[in-house]
């Protein structure tokens, strides 16, 4: 028999309450946002309430939640280990061609495509990364360029996973990363055939997304996406939403925010500035940025309790999954970057970085990616060992935040985002969206 004296809230734990119910969040925790009634929230923030007869199965469910523990065993969280990895992420760069001419893209435009010599290298060197490792999920993001100036390649890599990968028992998920121009009915059926997801980028509704995202003539491409989004719902495929928010469309969000939330579409936001004027700007930056997101998140819970919208949403590096992050991404540990010319990249965005090997090379993908040298540092510490996060409640919830960016602004992967103070404003808001969304799909529990 157990005595509650002998508990204590777990320290990282976050707790709120909305429309009636309780809810508790600790980043890293296998068992995400859980719903509460408010007789075990208050038990959880204070165990002195406890009444025997009445309350053992509440201190139960928090023991199960792992949200309260032993006061003289602390709940630790451990990162993966190499030899346990049995997952691949691969960013496939196709093409450095482009139809818009978006100002704050990282690549170089030119008509440079992969070949199908290339594409046949990658498909071996991926088949031989998965017997060595004993690989069971892959995932490949078709993404350039524009992936879909590249069709022939496209379509043959996918046929190919479907046939040497998919048919062997191999948990293959392919994706699409667009800028939604050129997607035709060909399109919409080869995303039907193979079970294709897709992403979309738009950065605002109307001119807002032209001012960022132009053709290169300095048109606008609002009017074109709108078009390929909708007959894409028509379809019954409902793709994810890519935004990228800058000056330059900051004003529009809260418009866009309307239009994602009213089609029902999950969308993520990402944050870029360029870093004139240092760490600085990046502090006025967020002074910007809270009105169009606090204005974003307060409509989505009128959404959802209205039943218009489920909330399907990630705000930059934030995740708020079942999972410890101890990085913001897979970058550098169960991810890699195969470019057109069959070499391989820390990061998508680190391409203007020297490669880190490429396909004719005797190691596996992984081994490629484990031995990097490009960046350095970045195996030094986790987001448990930066100075700025290790006592953050949110840590393994960010991660610390894109390490490039973090190197960029601050000069060192290995410390706090430059949106730091935003994430802390924001992730309460989202754990409560998560709460909403929670007791708006499931059997409504007995309130107490």
């Amino acid at each position: 028999m157990y005595s509650v004296e002998e508990f204590e809230k777990v320290p990282a734990c976050h707790t709120g309450q909305v429309d009636g119910y309780g809810y508790a969040f600790v980043a890293g925790n296998q068992n995400g946002v859980t719903l509460l009634d408010l007789r075990t929230k208050l038990l959880l923030e204070d165990m002195s309430h406890f009444e025997k007869g009445r309350d053992e199965k509440r201190i139960e469910l928090l023991q199960a939640k792992r949200l309260i523990q032993p006061k003289n065993k602390p709940i630790q969280y451990k990162p993966i280990q190499q030899e346990n990895i049995k997952s691949l992420g691969v960013w496939l760069h196709v093409t450095n061609n482009c139809n818009l001419g978006c100002g704050y893209c990282y690549i170089y435009k030119d008509q440079a495509a992969m070949t199908m010599k290339t594409a046949r290298l990658f498909l071996d060197k991926l088949e031989a990364t998965i017997v060595w490792h004993g690989i069971k999920y892959v995932q490949i993001k078709f993404a350039g360029g524009e992936p879909t100036l590249n069709k022939k390649i496209v379509f043959f890599i996918a046929e190919q996973a479907q046939k040497r990968f998919i048919e062997k028992g191999i948990d293959v998920k392919l994706r699409l990363i667009t800028n939604g121009i050129c997607l035709t009915d060909e399109w919409v059926q080869f995303l039907e055939k193979f079970s294709v997801g897709i992403c979309v980028s738009l950065d605002g509704v109307g001119a807002w997304n032209d001012a960022t995202r132009p053709y290169k003539n300095g048109q606008g491409s609002f009017n074109k996406i709108d078009v390929n989004l909708k007959n894409l719902i028509n379809y019954g495929i409902r793709p994810g939403i890519l935004t990228t928010i800058t000056e330059a469309n900051i004003d529009g969000i809260p418009l866009l925010t309307r239009y994602l939330i009213d089609s029902n579409l999950r969308f993520r936001y990402a944050m870029y500035r360029d870093n004139t004027g240092g760490y600085g700007g990046h502090e006025a930056f967020i002074d910007e940025l809270m009105y169009p997101l606090n204005d974003c998140y307060e409509y989505y819970a009128h959404a959802i309790r209205e039943g218009r919208a489920s909330f399907s949403h990630q705000l930059a590096d934030i995740h708020l999954d079942r999972k410890a992050h101890f990085k913001s991404c897979n970058v550098g540990f169960t991810g890699v970057v195969v470019s057109h010319l069959g070499e391989l990249f820390f990061c998508q965005a680190a391409m203007n970085r020297d490669s880190i090997g490429n396909l004719s090379d005797s190691r596996s993908l992984l081994e490629m990616v484990w031995s990097q040298q490009t960046v350095p540092d970045f195996y030094n510490e986790l987001v448990t060992d930066y100075t700025e996060c290790a006592q953050c409640k949110w840590a393994l919830a960010c991660g610390g935040g894109c390490p490039l960016n973090n190197l960029s602004a601050k000069g060192n992967t290995n410390t706090a985002s430059p949106y730091c103070r935003l994430f802390k404003e924001m992730i309460p808001q989202l754990i409560e969206l998560k709460a909403l969304q929670i007791i708006a799909t499931n059997s409504q529990p007995e309130r107490r």
